[in-house]
């Protein structure tokens, strides 16, 4: 049975759209790839109302989102700015009905340009927003969560990064 999830991908400018629709391209080949009875639809909107949360930037609790346009929808914001100290990606969370994050562009740039896989930021903030979904009946564990004794080394990918597309196919898999 296929499951059905819709992921916004918010940019705050026009001149950000090439690289969302890249993303988007990314990350949904990626899902058939691993997942494939995910039917995942990715929409690219301009981003309306930007909500930032943490004190200041340098704050590690610090992050920009956009709420999602309807209930049963998770949401991305693409942004320019930093989080926090370190080396910081992407975030996401979940509180009530609002299922966010946001992935860092100019840190996936930067992972491009090592020869990465930006995607590999996109389906690990997304996964964080559809954790405790269901997948034919099944609930979406938390990604940084061993589940059901499960073991799994990462890939590495061309830039060195770990890669874990077997764990992610794993979380969004048909049944138990």
């Amino acid at each position: 049975m296929t499951a059905k999830f819709n992921l916004e991908l918010y940019i705050t400018h026009e001149s950000d759209r090439a690289f969302s629709d890249r993303e988007k391209t990314k990350l949904t080949n990626l899902v058939k790839r691993i997942a494939p009875h995910i039917d995942l639809e990715v929409h690219v909107l301009i981003a309306t109302d930007v909500v930032c949360s943490g004190l200041d930037q340098e704050n590690s609790d610090y992050m920009q989102f956009h709420r999602p346009s309807r209930n049963g929808y998770q949401s991305l914001l693409i942004t320019n700015k930093f989080l926090g100290p370190g080396d910081v990606q992407g975030r996401a969370f979940i509180d009530g009905n609002i299922r966010a994050g946001c992935i860092i562009k100019p840190r996936m740039e930067k992972k491009i340009d090592r020869g990465g896989h930006s995607e590999d930021v996109t389906i690990h903030e997304w996964i964080h927003t559809i954790f405790g979904m269901k997948i034919n009946g099944r609930k979406i564990p938390d990604p940084h969560t061993l589940t059901n004794g499960y073991k799994c080394d990462s890939d590495k990918a061309p830039d060195g990064d770990d890669q874990w597309y077997d764990w992610y196919g794993y979380l969004l898999r048909e049944s138990d």
